[in-house]
């Protein structure tokens, strides 16, 4: 889920002078002149080490202002009503009046599950073929980044005679505003901005699975819930449904706790173990969760959202 980070972010360390504008010879001059003054009635103010302080923050302070304003591209500083046209729903990417994608996204949309999308592109085959697609997307309030996986463009969408109905399907962990960036072979070629909705907070469902009660998604994801505790740890065995290549991989969970946009690790393994109690794959884990409350574990497999479960905890 790391992303890299664009030009503009490394020119952001630079800094934007050719050369210091607070350097020795500035600071020596200003020594002296409050020397100078010092031989008159002594005040606190015009002691030499205060004007120093106060000139060199009343210069920084000067200079450096508008550098903190929000950048999104290297050198452009941009005003409020231009962050908020940014960050405006759309579903279409235009160019120079023409409009070269509309993404169609499943009309269920929330959080904390897989979705599907469908984009509907308007140049021709050639500008894709052999190319690689990679949708991002960008969280508005905590900037956190996802990529999709990305698809590698072979043929047109059937009946078509380009990409005029490719689909998708990935998920997103935080409800809001997310922009989803469309990259060809690392290039973008534009941008929509799309409202995720908030995911149900109710807890999940027991199902029985073998000879064993699990909290989860039936034929999907679940574990024998022992109950949690805030700050203590227990054992949890997990139980996976799916093919090979769903469930080939990496596997992850991360916790939200609800009313927060912050995610927790809570564990790791490089692959999941072998058939149990009629689940295709199954692992140990142990876990804790930091408070009490009302918290989804979000399920990852090869970094990709796999699905969710909402808990208690004491």
């Amino acid at each position: 889920m790391d992303r890299k980070q664009p030009n503009w972010h490394e020119l952001m360390k630079l800094s934007p002078f050719d050369k210091p504008h607070f350097n020795e010879n500035l600071k020596s001059q200003i020594i002296k002149k409050a020397n100078q003054n010092s031989r008159k009635k002594q005040v606190y103010w015009t002691r030499p080490a205060f004007i120093v302080i106060f000139l060199f923050v009343a210069v920084m302070s000067t200079i450096m202002l508008p550098i903190y304003l929000e950048r999104t591209e290297p050198g452009k500083i941009i005003h409020t009503d231009d962050r908020k046209e940014k960050w405006a729903v759309r579903y279409e990417y235009v160019r120079d009046g023409v409009r070269l994608f509309t993404i169609n996204p499943d009309p269920q949309l929330s959080a904390g599950k897989t979705y599907g999308y469908m984009i509907n592109f308007t140049a021709p085959f050639e500008q894709f073929e052999g190319k690689i697609l990679t949708i991002r997307a960008i969280h508005k309030e905590t900037g956190m980044v996802v990529t999709a996986t990305p698809h590698i463009i072979i043929e047109r969408s059937s009946g078509y005679s380009s990409l005029d109905r490719f689909t998708t399907s990935f998920g997103l962990p935080l409800s809001g505003l997310w922009r989803y960036e469309v990259e060809l072979s690392g290039i973008l070629y534009g941008d929509a901005v799309l409202s995720v909705a908030e995911p149900s907070w109710e807890v999940s469902p027991l199902f029985t699975s073998g000879t064993y009660q699990l909290r989860g998604i039936p034929n999907k994801v679940g574990f024998i819930d022992a109950g949690f505790i805030a700050g203590k740890s227990n054992k949890y065995l997990w139980h996976f449904w799916g093919s090979e290549y769903e469930l080939n991989g990496n596997f992850k969970v991360k916790a939200l706790k609800k009313g927060t946009h912050q995610l927790i690790d809570v564990f790791s393994a490089d692959y999941l173990g072998g058939k149990n109690n009629g689940a295709d794959h199954s692992i140990p884990s142990s876990m804790s969760l930091p408070t009490s409350g009302r918290w989804q574990l979000l399920v990852y497999m090869n970094d990709q959202l796999f699905g969710s479960i909402v808990i208690d905890v004491k």
